[in-house]
């Protein structure tokens, strides 16, 4: 027998309105997570180029990222690195793409670099500065001078490499992003301890990294203080700390190789938006995307790390100057050609193991070479608290 024509014209409008719900539903799920991931990706900080002027020549279609690390204490970054910082850039490094995008350089440059005073305008809240060739500052008080555009403009200057994009992360950027990858593994040959401590003038120090001898693998918060830790680690130099620097990037690119996050562009887009708030750049989401998908063939082996060649700043053997071989490597780098030899046997992207020793085997003699009063002891307490050997009495 035949259902009757109403019962099924009933049925009819039934299945109609739920698949109209159902679409409706589908639709505002999806609009909803679009606008969501949307909003997280304006939240990314403009940097505006501010000056054009006097660029370096572009050589071919290589791709030559700045990439920044703040040290500002703003927001979120004050709970992780305390509420005393200078905005400074704690880690400076261009990433330099072949054509091809079969290879990467990373020149890490130390942040200690003296530099002449190079003219930077007073953009996005920042004072800027005047160009004074006979005056000089550290590379890294350019970002509290004039913001990320100031840094480009120095590193353009000083080493003939024309930059592309700018990319910039907090403390809290770069946590998201080790956690984003899966963490990453940290290796050291003894039990480190570098417990937070506040000095007699308010100054906080330490990192707060404590680790356990031998391998280990790392979530954002012990990667980070891992980077920030300083006199804990090997000999507390700024060259020292850039080992970690090139160590930690490589394990996050062996992260993010490991999880085929470079050929899933909706991937891309949710670690973006992730890190979004903590990020500053000149370059579109979009770009970035593209950018990080054209490396999609890059392998660990296809990833080198350098240093800039340096030498101690002669008015202040505490401070850095490019040395006499850096301009080689420099403009090896900008015309895309074999780095010379002295540039060479710096680690691989697979990340060698990280050259450290403990406090307690080295033995320090501290003496006051300035007209302050019991410096010396002071200095010596501060070091013997580190876990150093004091050798004779502070003079």
């Amino acid at each position: 027998m035949r259902p009757r024509r109403s019962t099924l014209s009933r049925r009819r409008r039934v299945v109609a309105a739920a698949s109209i719900v159902m679409t409706s539903v589908l639709t505002i799920a999806v609009l909803g997570a679009y606008f969501t991931v949307r909003a997280k990706l304006d939240s990314i900080g403009r940097i505006v180029m501010a000056d054009t002027r006097n660029r370096p020549h572009r050589y071919d279609n290589a791709l030559n990222i700045l990439l920044l690390g703040s040290d500002t204490r703003s927001g979120h970054n004050a709970a992780i690195g305390g509420k005393v910082g200078c905005n400074c850039s704690d880690t400076i490094m261009v990433a330099h793409i072949s054509p091809g995008r079969g290879r990467v350089t990373v020149l890490s440059v130390p942040r200690d670099t003296v530099v002449p005073y190079y003219a930077c305008d007073p953009v996005q809240g920042t004072p800027g500065q005047q160009a004074d060739p006979s005056a000089f500052e550290r590379i890294n008080a350019t970002l509290e001078a004039g913001g990320p555009e100031c840094v480009r403009t120095t590193v353009e200057q000083q080493t003939g490499i024309r930059i592309d994009d700018i990319i910039q992360l907090d403390f809290t950027g770069f946590q998201k992003v080790v956690n984003d990858v899966g963490g990453v593994s940290v290796c050291v040959p003894v039990a480190i301890s570098d417990p937070i401590r506040t000095l007699s003038g308010g100054d906080v120090v330490g990192s707060g990294l404590k680790l356990s001898a031998g391998e280990q693998h790392s979530t954002g918060r012990v990667a980070l203080q891992f980077w920030r830790a300083r006199y804990a680690l090997a000999d507390g130099t700024d060259l020292a700390r850039i080992q970690r620097d090139q160590y930690l990037l490589a394990q996050i690119v062996k992260g993010v190789l490991h999880s085929g996050l470079l050929t899933s562009p909706t991937k891309l887009y949710s670690v973006i938006s992730d890190v979004a708030g903590s990020m500053s750049t000149d370059a579109s989401s979009r770009d970035l995307v593209r950018i990080a998908t054209s490396l999609s063939h890059v392998s660990t082996s296809d990833i080198q790390f350098v240093t800039a060649p340096t030498i101690p700043y002669p008015p202040d053997i505490n401070e850095l100057e490019f040395a006499p071989q850096a301009p080689a490597v420099f403009s090896a780098i900008a015309q895309d050609q074999k780095l010379p030899k002295s540039a060479h046997g710096k680690k691989k992207g697979r990340g060698g193991a990280l050259l450290t020793t403990s406090p307690s085997q080295v033995q320090v003699t501290v003496l006051n070479g300035t007209t302050i009063p019991q410096l010396a002891a002071t200095v010596s307490a501060e070091l013997s608290g580190r876990g150093f050997a004091i050798v004779g009495e502070p003079a």
